[in-house]
């Protein structure tokens, strides 16, 4: 093992902190900061070779489907324990980031036989097309609960428009019996 004087010596923590300000999303520079030279040269070469395949597949005219990695670190790391409810913002990063699993997955497993080693790392990643399709149809991407998360709150919505509909009409009628003039009735928030 490389003790931490000679690591400082190489700048070793330098060169990490200019890796990480090139990763998708903090959980990727932390990654990347919290990473220590190989061991061993067989290690070295291997990782090596990845980051050659990973380069390769990016500068590829199909490119790489990372681009936007939202931070989940915090859901995922509290799902760990049991009846944790998250909320509708989380749920939604949760999906963004099943969704993007799910892309790297296919391209690093369809990337052919030059890629080896990148498509052996793709097996890990899980898809979750069920859980996106969830969320998809429950939230939207700010976390609004959407009116197709159910039938009955489909419903329950519908009536409340018809009903705040045919309330602002009452009023708008209310208001111009006995004057000439044309009134319009103001909704601010739930206040007529």
């Amino acid at each position: 093992m490389i003790d931490d004087h000679t690591l400082e010596v190489l700048e070793f923590p330098r060169v990490l902190a200019l890796a990480a300000r090139y990763t998708a999303s903090p959980a990727g520079a932390e990654w990347v900061l919290a990473l220590s030279p190989a061991h061993d040269l067989e290690t070295a070469v291997r990782r090596l070779d990845l980051t050659g395949e990973l380069r390769r597949l990016m500068a590829s005219p199909d490119g790489f489907p990372v681009t936007d990695v939202p931070e989940a670190s915090g859901a995922i790391s509290r799902l760990e324990a049991a009846g944790v409810l998250l909320e509708a913002s989380e749920l939604v990063n949760l999906a963004r980031l099943a969704s993007l699993a799910r892309r790297v997955r296919e391209r690093l497993q369809g990337a052919g036989p030059d890629f080896p080693l990148a498509g052996a790392m793709g097996k890990d990643l899980v898809a979750a097309p069920e859980f996106e399709a969830a969320v998809e149809k429950t939230f939207s991407p700010h976390g609004d609960v959407l009116d197709s998360a159910s039938p009955a709150l489909r419903q329950i919505r519908s009536r409340l428009r018809e009903h705040r509909n045919q309330i602002v009409a009452g009023l708008e009628a209310l208001a111009r019996t006995g004057s000439g003039e044309e009134r319009t009735v103001t909704v601010r928030g739930d206040r007529y």
